[in-house]
């Protein structure tokens, strides 16, 4: 059964475009270093072991497990830029 998650990076610059593309290949881009979507378990798995293997001491990616989402509420001041990529998540 896919959950809804949210994930947040912080890496070092030249991890930046890396960390970006797998997550890309997952999830639907929110802005900059986050991204939103459903997953299953098995992909969680999967996106968090390819994500470990570029991360050193000072990268950090956190991944909040979301039980649904109508739990969610979500607000965006300024610019969603999740519209702007012609992906809608939520």
């Amino acid at each position: 059964m896919s959950k809804y998650h949210l994930v947040v990076y912080d890496v070092n610059e030249k991890q930046v475009g890396k960390v970006h593309k797998i997550l890309s290949r997952y999830l639907f881009w929110q802005q900059n270093s986050t991204f939103e979507g459903y997953l299953p378990k098995s992909s969680v798995k999967e996106l968090l072991r390819k994500v470990r293997r570029l991360l050193t001491g000072e990268d950090a990616l956190v991944v909040y497990f979301l039980t649904s989402k109508e739990r969610l509420r979500k607000e965006v001041l300024g610019i969603d830029k999740s519209r702007t990529v012609g992906k809608i998540v939520v």
